[in-house]
C-alpha cells in the first residue's frame, strides 16, 4: 500500500481544501511541524499536524485512530462539507478513495474507472489492509496505544488478525468444535449399536426358547395323532362286532318283514269284513223299522212280505259276514302270533344298524381330526421365519452401525488430528513470527541507543497438560540486570525507546508477511518522555531506516528540533480560517 495524494476540507482544523502530494517526496525523514496563530501561547500544540494525519486515516477506514467519526470529524465553525480524496497504489490496483460525511459517503475508483459505491469491508480487501494493521505498520499514531501497551489479550487478537492467525485458529477451533460433535455421534452410535446388539441377542435368544416350545408342539401333535389313531382302531373293531351282528340278525329280520306284510294284509281284510258286518247290522236294524214306507236297501214301498224277504236276506248276509270276520281273525292271531317271534331279530338288526352308524361317524370324525391333523401348518415355522428374518434384518443394521462407528471414529481422530495440526502450525507461525519479531526490534533497539539490550517476545506455549496457555508477555534484558524482567518495569525514556522498538519491530513484521511495501510511514509525537540524546538517537534511527527502507518517513513533533539528518520541514499553521499546509521545505 503506497500513499499517491491526499486531499481534504471541512476536516477537523481543516477548512479550506488543501492538497498534499506524497510523491513529490524523496525517501528520508521529515519533520512535520505546526505553528498555532490562533493561540501563540500553544506554540505547535493544535495546529493541525495530527489531523493532517488522521485525515489519511479517516478517508481509508472511515475513522480516525481513536475511533472518531461522522460528526466527530467535521469542522466545528465551518460550513464546508468534510470530505476528501486519497489516492492509494496496491499491489494489484490503483484506487481513487472519495469520501464524505453529512452525507456519509464512500465510492471507489478502480484503476481509472468511475467512483463506485463501496461497503467499507469491500474497501479494506482493495487496500490489503485492515484498520489495526495500518495503525501498528504505517501509522503510530500520537494516541493510539502502541502494541505493548496492549493487554495481554488485545495484544494477542491484534497479532493474530494483523498476522493472519485467527484463521488457523479458527481452523483448529472448527476442528475442536468437529471432533467434539463426532465424539458426541460416535457415542449416539455406539449406544445405538448397544441397543441393536441386545436386541440381536434377545431375538437369538428366543429362537431357542423358540425350539423347546416346538418340541412340545411336535410331542403333543405325536400323541394325539396316536390318540386319533387308536380311537378310529377301536371304532373299526367295534364295527367289525356290530356288522356281524347286523348282519346275523339280518335272516330273522327279513322273516319278520315278510310276516309283518302278511300280517298288515290280514288286518286289512278283517277291517274290510267287519265293515260289511257292521254296515249288515245297520241294514238289518232298519228293516226293523216301524216307520219304514219303503225298503231302505232296495227303496221299494214296504210290505210283511218284502220285509220279511229282505230281512232273511240280510241275516243271511251277516252270517256269511260273520263267518269271513271269523276266518280273518283267526289267520289275524295266528300271524300276529307268529310275527313275535321274529320280532327281537328285528330289534337286534334295527340296534346293530343305529350301533354300525354311531361308530361310523366315529370313525369319520376320527379321520378328520386325523386329516386336519396331518394338514395342520407347523405355527412355529413361521414364528422362526420371522425371528430369522428378524435376525437377518438386525445383523445387517448392527452391521451398518459398526461401519457407521468405524466411520465416525475415523472422521473423529482426523478431526483431533487436524485440530492439532492446526494448532501446531498456528504455534509453527508464531514461533517463526517472533523470531522475526525479535530481530526487528532488538535491531531497532541498537539505533536508539540501547547496546547489549534486548526484547524478548513470547505469545502462548503448551503446558505440561497438552493445553495452551494464552497470552502475550514481553521481557527485556538489559546490561546490568540478571535475567529478564517484564518491559512495564521500566522507566519512561527507557520504556519509550522499547516501545518505539517493538512498534518499529511490529511493523516490518506486518509488512513481510503481507506483502507489504509502504512508501510512507508516520509517527505521531514519538520524542515524548525521550532525553535529548534519547530524541537525537531516535530521529538518527528513523532517518536511517528511511534511506534504508526506501521510504518517507514523516514525525509530527510540537518541538523545533535540531536535527541535521531531516530530508525536509512539512509546515501545518493554523490562522483564522484553518489549518493550512504550506508545503514541504527541504534541508
Amino acid at each position: 500500500m503506497q500513499l499517491k495524494s491526499l486531499t481534504i476540507q471541512g476536516f477537523r482544523s481543516f477548512v479550506d481544501q488543501q492538497e498534499f502530494d506524497f510523491t513529490k517526496l524523496r525517501p528520508g525523514l521529515y519533520h512535520l511541524a505546526g505553528k498555532n496563530e490562533v493561540e501563540p501561547a500553544l506554540q505547535g500544540n493544535g495546529a493541525g499536524k495530527s489531523s493532517l494525519l488522521e485525515a489519511v486515516c479517516w478517508l481509508a477506514y472511515g475513522t480516525t485512530s481513536r475511533k472518531l467519526k461522522a460528526a466527530s470529524v467535521g469542522n466545528w465553525r465551518s460550513k464546508e462539507k468534510c470530505g476528501g480524496i486519497l489516492e492509494v497504489k496496491t499491489v494489484q490496483h490503483d484506487l481513487g478513495i472519495f469520501r464524505t460525511w453529512n452525507p456519509n459517503l464512500l465510492e471507489v475508483s478502480v484503476d481509472g474507472a468511475a467512483p463506485k459505491p463501496v461497503e467499507q469491508k469491500e474497501l479494506d480487501t482493495l487496500l490489503g489492509l485492515s484498520f489495526d494493521a495500518y495503525l501498528f505498520s504505517i501509522y503510530f499514531a500520537q494516541f493510539a496505544p502502541a502494541f505493548i501497551d496492549l493487554r495481554p489479550a488485545e495484544q494477542m487478537s491484534v497479532f493474530s488478525s494483523v498476522m493472519g492467525l485467527t484463521l488457523w485458529e479458527q481452523a483448529g477451533d472448527a476442528a475442536s468444535k468437529k471432533g467434539r460433535e463426532l465424539e458426541a455421534v460416535v457415542q449416539r452410535y455406539r449406544e445405538a449399536l448397544a441397543g441393536l446388539e441386545g436386541q440381536l441377542a434377545e431375538v437369538i435368544a428366543s429362537t431357542t426358547g423358540l425350539d423347546m416350545e416346538e418340541r412340545a408342539w411336535v410331542e403333543a401333535m405325536v400323541k394325539r395323532e396316536e390318540q386319533l389313531t387308536g380311537v378310529a382302531a377301536e371304532v373299526k373293531k367295534s364295527m367289525e362286532v356290530a356288522e356281524k351282528t347286523r348282519d346275523k340278525a339280518a335272516a330273522g329280520s327279513k322273516e319278520f318283514n315278510k310276516h309283518r306284510v302278511k300280517v298288515e294284509a290280514v288286518a286289512r281284510t278283517l277291517a274290510v269284513s267287519e265293515a260289511n258286518l257292521r254296515r249288515i247290522d245297520q241294514e238289518i236294524i232298519k228293516l226293523k223299522s216301524k216307520d219304514l214306507t219303503n225298503c231302505p236297501t232296495c227303496g221299494q214301498p214296504i210290505s210283511n212280505k218284502h220285509i220279511k224277504v229282505e230281512m232273511l236276506r240280510q241275516v243271511e248276509a251277516k252270517a256269511h259276514a260273520q263267518a269271513a270276520v271269523d276266518v280273518e281273525s283267526k289267520n289275524h292271531a295266528v300271524l300276529s302270533k307268529e310275527l313275535v317271534k321274529y320280532r327281537n331279530a328285528e330289534d337286534a338288526m334295527i340296534a346293530a344298524e343305529r350301533q354300525v352308524a354311531s361308530l361310523a361317524a366315529d370313525l369319520k370324525n376320527a379321520e378328520d381330526s386325523l386329516s386336519k391333523l396331518a394338514k395342520e401348518e407347523n405355527p412355529f415355522d413361521k414364528r422362526r421365519t420371522n425371528a430369522q428374518n428378524r435376525v437377518t434384518a438386525l445383523q445387517e443394521r448392527v452391521a451398518k452401525g459398526k461401519a457407521e462407528v468405524d466411520r465416525s471414529v475415523a472422521q473423529q481422530g482426523a478431526a483431533q488430528f487436524w485440530a492439532k495440526g492446526f494448532k501446531d502450525l498456528r504455534l509453527s507461525l508464531i514461533e517463526e513470527s517472533l523470531a522475526q519479531l525479535t530481530i526487528e526490534a532488538n535491531s531497532t533497539l541498537i539505533e536508539l541507543g540501547l547496546h547489549d539490550w534486548a526484547l524478548g517476545f513470547d505469545i502462548e506455549r503448551e503446558t505440561k497438560s497438552g493445553g495452551v496457555s494464552k497470552g502475550f508477555t514481553v521481557s527485556v534484558a538489559a546490561p546490568h540486570v540478571k535475567g529478564t524482567v517484564p518491559w512495564e518495569c521500566w522507566s519512561g525514556g527507557e520504556s519509550q525507546r522499547l516501545r518505539i522498538a517493538a512498534s518499529l519491530g511490529f511493523s516490518e513484521l506486518i509488512c513481510s508477511r503481507m506483502g507489504l511495501v509502504p512508501n510512507v510511514e508516520f509517527l505521531d509525537e514519538p520524542s515524548t518522555w525521550l532525553s535529548e540524546a534519547g530524541i537525537h538517537d531516535l530521529l538518527a534511527s528513523l532517518a536511517d531506516r528511511a534511506e534504508r527502507r526506501g521510504k518517507v518517513i514523516i514525525l509530527a513533533d510540537h518541538r523545533a528540533l535540531d536535527f541535521g539528518g531531516f530530508a525536509g520541514t512539512i509546515n501545518v499553521v493554523k490562522t483564522a480560517k484553518g489549518s493550512v499546509v504550506h508545503g514541504l521545505r527541504r534541508k
